[in-house]
């Protein structure tokens, strides 16, 4: 059983920009750009989808106009490994890789933040400040991704117990509202892929409250997006949710999924743990990807292959 991800979709010229606050994706077609941008509001970011390859000023001129006049803070794109350079030109920085994102090829991501690419600056020149800012943060994110692969080591995932089923349309909008009152917003509220389907697993066990792990996935890819609709309040509360994603992740080879991919903040190893645990490797940091109490935060890209692609 699954859902499709509904999306207003708002076609536009070089021109005019579209007024609606709300669209999803909004897509820009003039001589040499074909564009989607796939917005989330909730986490004021937003993907852009380039259909035709190639380096083009006039492609970051509409993806930061769209973004200034939308308030979005964050741009990020998922590129095959020849693109690379061109979006690096454009001032996207490689932030990360999704294995077999594309089924037989991996993904490559690049983001940058709107403020960063609307000033000017001479190429490869940086204030000697934030060179010594950018040190100090690589510490501490190589603190943090430590502290995750530490708590994981200790964890036993042997005899879960852990029954996994689809969830309740009811449940699933009981989940997201207890998260956003905890005062933080699932990632799966916004589509991350386009034509992508979201389903919900309820996962239970004698003496715990049921958790839901929302996917997302691209049949054409057989990828999987995977959020755990939860914070855990602790060791305690990880290591059950590391079980109840181990069954989960079960589920999903058995449905026929070859790459599973999550993002958790920094600032919460424990999470990052529950990914760790179950053979996800940290391939990628993703630079102020999510909105913090002060600013945004940067997060941890975790992702796993859980089986190779049928020949064709």
């Amino acid at each position: 059983m699954s859902t499709h991800l509904w999306s207003a979709v708002v076609t536009v010229n070089a021109e005019r920009l579209p007024s609606s606050k709300t669209a999803r994706e909004v897509e820009f077609h003039q001589p040499g750009v074909y564009l989607c941008l796939l917005v989330n509001h909730t986490e004021r970011s937003l993907r852009v989808i380039d259909f035709r390859a190639g380096l083009s000023r006039e492609k970051r001129r509409l993806v930061v106009d769209f973004a200034v006049e939308h308030r979005i803070e964050r741009l990020f794109t998922l590129v095959e490994r020849d693109e690379v350079a061109a979006w690096v030109r454009l001032g996207f920085a490689r932030e990360g890789t999704i294995p077999s994102f594309y089924k037989r090829s991996d993904a490559y991501v690049l983001g940058a933040l709107t403020a960063s690419l609307r000033l000017s600056h001479q190429s490869g020149t940086r204030p000697a400040l934030a060179l010594k800012n950018e040190a100090a943060a690589r510490v501490a994110l190589e603190t943090a991704h430590q502290e995750a692969r530490d708590l994981a080591t200790g964890w036993k995932l042997s005899g879960s117990g852990v029954r996994v089923a689809v969830a309740p349309e009811a449940d699933v909008q009981r989940a997201k509202a207890a998260v956003k009152r905890a005062g933080w917003s699932p990632i799966t509220l916004d589509s991350f892929s386009r034509g992508a389907d979201q389903w919900h697993y309820s996962c239970t066990v004698k003496g715990a409250p049921a958790l839901l792990v929302a996917v997302e996935s691209q049949a054409c890819f057989d990828n999987a997006l995977l959020e755990v609709l939860a914070r855990p309040r602790g060791e305690k509360e990880g290591l059950w949710m590391a079980r109840a994603l181990a069954e989960v992740l079960s589920t999903l080879r058995e449905r026929g999924i070859v790459s599973c991919f999550a993002m958790t903040p920094v600032s919460d190893p424990v999470l990052g743990a529950i990914y760790a645990k179950n053979g996800f490797r940290r391939t990628g940091i993703l630079n102020d990807h999510l909105p913090a109490t002060k600013g945004r935060e940067s997060a941890f890209l975790w992702t796993r292959k859980l089986a190779q692609p049928d020949e064709p």
